[in-house]
């Protein structure tokens, strides 16, 4: 993938641009960009997030039914619905979320896997806000392992197998004070 054009580029006058950059300028550039499998399989995950279509579909569609994810605390869910049972209850009291690339680096391990780190600025809608505006936004890195799916429903054939979240809750205390915690 390539650098987003615009919203991080350099104006005249040596600051950067403030305006972010949109999911659709992203959806332009990977669609110009992309060349793995992964990062197709990537930007297919991310897009179905991002329109809501994620919950249309299977969780094997994206997640190996042996997934080990990873919370920012450290603490580990293993398999794929207790990892889906701990994400409902972080997110239930959200309308949408939406996520705004950043970066997206892809290693070929020696073992056939695929290892991405990933950045975006994830956006936050409370239930009930059917605005354009989010109520608020963090960080946040993602760490993940890609490998053959170990389901015939898996998309293109690839699952996310290992699953670490880093993301800033701090702007989000009032909020993250309403909703269930991973402790």
């Amino acid at each position: 993938m390539t650098e987003l054009q615009g919203s991080n580029d350099f104006n005249a006058s040596g600051g950067t641009d403030p305006e972010p950059a949109t999911i659709e300028v992203f959806k332009a550039t990977v669609a110009q960009f992309v060349e793995t499998r992964t990062e197709k399989f990537f930007e297919a995950y991310a897009n179905a997030v991002n329109t809501r279509a994620f919950s249309e579909s299977p969780l094997t569609k994206w997640y190996a039914p042996s997934i080990v994810t990873r919370s920012e605390t450290l603490k580990e869910f293993h398999g794929v619905q207790a990892m889906a049972d701990w994400m409902r209850d972080l997110f239930i009291a959200f309308e949408r979320i939406n996520h705004i690339p950043e970066t997206y680096l892809e290693y070929r391990n020696p073992d056939g896997t695929v290892t991405v780190h990933a950045t975006f600025l994830r956006h936050f809608w409370l239930k009930g806000n059917k605005g354009e505006e989010p109520d608020s936004n963090t960080p946040v890195a993602w760490f993940a392992k890609v490998e053959p799916a170990e389901t015939e429903d898996g998309y293109d054939g690839l699952h996310w197998k290992e699953l670490q979240l880093f993301w800033d809750k701090t702007k989000l205390v009032e909020l993250f004070e309403k909703l269930p915690s991973d402790k």
